[in-house]
């Protein structure tokens, strides 16, 4: 594939047209390059052209300081929304899953992402453009988006490590994902060992009172 220019046309076989050249590739899904990403451009069920981009797990979707040139629309998959300190830790924020859109910020005149934003999970999202985008879905995940940073902020206030974690892992949970350690840590702000113990200590409790409750 040798493309680097937008396509003009998709055509009823799947088939884009750039720059005078026709590709073809799978039936109603063909790539471009843009932004240095490939980029699939699909017929969805109603007939209309959507781009979509797939991240693999682990991948950088968005630098802190990139500029921002669209929305994305999970279709599949979790994001981290995180923080580097100045000793190169990662801090996690939050989690976006699907259906969710980010980076939301933008709607109230952000121009630059302020975090980083990576694939929790292998990741599937439509492209938006800035001004293509439904109001009433975005200010309904915003008010769900406040109300779970207000719990997120509870979890961490609490002076238990092992509090922190077992609420990181249901949250993480929450968006359909079986978190890591790392990722649980990065969560409740503690370490890996930490992380650990707890959750030893977790399951220990749970079997204790599954054993009590058949006496």
């Amino acid at each position: 594939m040798q493309s680097t220019r937008t396509p003009r046309h998709l055509g009823s076989d799947g088939a884009f047209c750039i720059g005078g050249d026709i590709t073809e590739t799978a039936q109603n899904k063909c790539y471009f390059l843009s932004g240095g990403w490939w980029t699939q451009l699909i017929r969805n069920s109603s007939g209309q052209c959507v781009m979509v981009r797939e991240f693999n797990k682990g991948q950088i979707i968005l630098f802190e300081g990139d500029e921002i040139t669209h929305l994305y629309k999970l279709s599949f998959g979790a994001v981290k929304i995180f923080t580097i300190d100045s000793s190169g830790e990662e801090h996690i924020l939050t989690i976006r899953s699907a259906p969710d859109i980010f980076p939301v910020l933008v709607v109230i005149g952000e121009k630059v992402s302020p975090f980083f934003y990576g694939a929790l999970t292998y990741c599937r999202a439509e492209l938006l453009s800035l001004d293509d985008y439904d109001p009433q879905e975005i200010l309904a995940q915003t008010v769900r988006l406040f109300y779970e940073a207000l719990h997120r902020i509870a979890a961490l206030e609490s002076r238990s490590a092992a509090e922190r974690v077992i609420l990181a892992k249901k949250f993480a949970e929450s968006h359909h994902i079986n978190p890591t350690q790392q990722v649980i840590a990065e969560l409740s702000n503690t370490t890996r060992e930490s992380v650990s113990l707890a959750l030893h200590h977790h399951s220990r409790g749970i079997k204790s009172k599954r054993y009590s409750s058949r006496v």
